[in-house]
């Protein structure tokens, strides 16, 4: 949003401090299937017809598994910009 110029939080001056900003390519685990978080995304499953999910659903656990290794890539380009 920022470099789309569209965040209006930051006055001029955030645009212009020393410190550069992060910016890193995302990618996902190769052996993720996507295809299998459609049938519950928007707006398929908020029609009512699926029920919760468990703690030990494989979806629930692959969503958590993605989730994961986005914050850690997130943590590793932040890591490798202070180094």
């Amino acid at each position: 949003m920022r470099e789309a110029g569209i965040w209006l939080g930051d006055g001029p001056e955030y645009f212009q401090h020393e410190g550069g900003f992060l910016s890193y390519e995302p990618m996902i685990p190769s052996d993720l299937d996507l295809e299998q978080f459609k049938p519950r995304g928007w707006p398929q499953s908020h029609d009512g017809q699926y029920p919760n999910l468990e703690a030990n659903d494989k979806l629930l656990q692959e969503h958590v598994r993605l989730v994961n290794f986005q914050l850690h890539q997130v943590f590793s380009a932040s890591e490798q910009r202070t180094a």
